[in-house]
């Protein structure tokens, strides 16, 4: 991970739980999965109900997605599920919510995923949200696509260019002198590539929301998403800048505002 991601997820994992707390991405990308995963997977469900399959999740966090994604596919049959997650805190957290849960067959791994060598294949690998802290998009969906079986699918997602997760950093990093995340990575820019690589794929897209009530209140919590969305500690962001970013998120007549998310199911074939 870059500096800037070590500061969200290794030291501030607080900061990291706030955003996913005001948002429903977790909740509609798991109804998402659940729909989806049966129809676009639907030449491998005899093999889950049979020999089962093997489930990676690169950039699992804390398992809020992964979780229930897991249980539903063993409704239907095996899966031996690899969890990869580089920042301790959370992958120590997903530990002990699955211990909980007496959920078994998970390697977990705290490694990024250009550093893990996988002696198996996937029939699924599940990419969320990841791409945004990637330098190099090339090796690394390639080394996705070359660890699946011939007829696994790899499911990758990122935002669209147009919601808040989006339209924040670039609003604003730019203003406050950062160098981190100044540009900000979206789902058409996934396509694009895959299509360059001559890679198949299909694409899904999923709704959900994101509270900003509490970025309207800049009170403590407010603070905290404006870091996320920044990658930058709130505390160093000048006054007038502070302002403005209020005076940006007063600007939205709603609370709740809606947001989109691309999926890019990926094969070999």
């Amino acid at each position: 991970m870059k500096p800037e991601e070590d500061y969200i997820y290794q030291l501030r994992p607080d900061i990291y739980q706030v955003f996913l707390s005001h948002i429903t991405q977790q909740d509609s990308s798991v109804a998402y999965f659940k729909e989806a995963i049966p129809k676009i997977m639907s030449h491998l469900m005899g093999k889950l109900r049979t020999e089962g399959w093997n489930l990676l999740d690169i950039g699992c966090g804390v398992g809020k997605e992964l979780i229930p994604i897991i249980k539903f596919l063993r409704t239907f049959g095996k899966v031996n599920v690899y969890a990869l997650e580089p920042a301790k805190k959370l992958i120590d957290e997903f530990k002990k919510e699955a211990e909980s849960l007496g959920l078994k067959d998970i390697t977990f791994i705290n490694l990024p995923w250009e550093e893990y060598s996988p002696d198996t294949k996937f029939d699924l690998i599940i990419c969320s949200h990841i791409l945004y802290h990637v330098k190099e998009w090339e090796p690394y969906i390639q080394k996705i696509i070359d660890s699946l079986t011939d007829e696994g699918r790899a499911a990758i997602s990122l935002h669209t260019r147009n919601n808040l997760v989006h339209q924040v950093p670039v609003r604003f990093l730019q203003k406050i002198g950062s160098t981190a995340r100044r540009h900000v990575h979206h789902f058409q820019e996934l396509t694009d590539l895959l299509d360059k690589l001559k890679i198949s794929y299909e694409v899904g897209k999923a709704k959900d929301t994101i509270d900003i009530t509490d970025c309207k209140r800049m009170n403590e919590n407010g603070q905290k998403l404006v870091e996320f969305f920044l990658y930058y500690p709130y505390e160093k962001v000048p006054q007038e800048i502070k302002d403005e970013i209020r005076e940006y998120f007063l600007s939205f007549k709603e609370d709740v505002v809606e947001k989109e998310v691309g999926f890019a199911w990926a094969s070999k074939h």
